[in-house]
């Protein structure tokens, strides 16, 4: 019998029909592929429904991925060591002040930037802290800025009156509030949730080593 090629007489090699062996490479890529695709599905249905759940509840799920904003606190004293005592009380919080070491910086700084909360000394050089509060507020109502909380951060004898309702010549000042020196960590913690509550996580100094 005539053969043709390899194979038997009018019959085609049978390798000429087969498709090209999968290895193991291919094996390993094709499960790969499906894997990506699975979970790529599955981020997108529960992306889809939390962002639905935020919708029903009115919060932007945008938001809940974005660290609370910390409160801007100001701190006007000409003594180093209640600049310390003061930045490492708010540092608890997550709060880095800005300093200032007379009244006229105070101002100035005031005037430039957006702060939540002025812890104000009283007595300083330059310029006072009662004249520096109602310089302040001056410049808030001529530039129609928010007008910012002033605390007086004070040893003297205002410290005696209540810190949420400074005596008559204070309020006339602009004074909204009162901080004994030295304060400690609850008196801190009194003023912040007092005077600027957002961003303020009660149980945040606790956390802090």
């Amino acid at each position: 019998m005539e053969r043709n090629g390899s194979g038997p007489a009018g019959v085609e090699p049978r390798a000429a029909h087969l498709a090209p062996v999968a290895t193991r490479a291919d094996s390993r890529r094709g499960v790969k592929v499906w894997i990506g695709s699975l979970r790529s599905r599955l981020r997108q249905v529960f992306a889809t429904r939390a962002d639905a759940g935020f919708e029903a509840a009115g919060i932007s799920s945008v938001a809940i991925l974005l660290p609370p904003k910390r409160p801007r606190v100001l701190v006007a004293d000409d003594n180093p060591a209640n600049h310390l005592d003061a930045g490492e009380l708010l540092a608890a919080w997550g709060i880095r002040p800005v300093l200032a070491a007379d009244g006229a910086e105070a101002v100035a700084l005031a005037g430039g930037e957006d702060f939540d909360l002025i812890l104000m000394d009283l007595n300083m050089p330059v310029l006072d802290g009662l004249a520096a509060t109602q310089q302040i507020r001056r410049n808030e109502v001529e530039h129609a800025r928010a007008r910012v909380p002033v605390v007086a951060f004070t040893s003297s004898v205002f410290s005696d009156l209540d810190p949420e309702r400074p005596n008559a010549m204070l309020r006339s000042r602009g004074v909204d509030g009162l901080l004994a020196k030295p304060c400690d960590a609850r008196s801190i913690e009194a003023c912040l949730i007092r005077w600027c509550p957002q961003g303020i996580d009660p149980g945040a100094a606790a956390r802090s080593p």
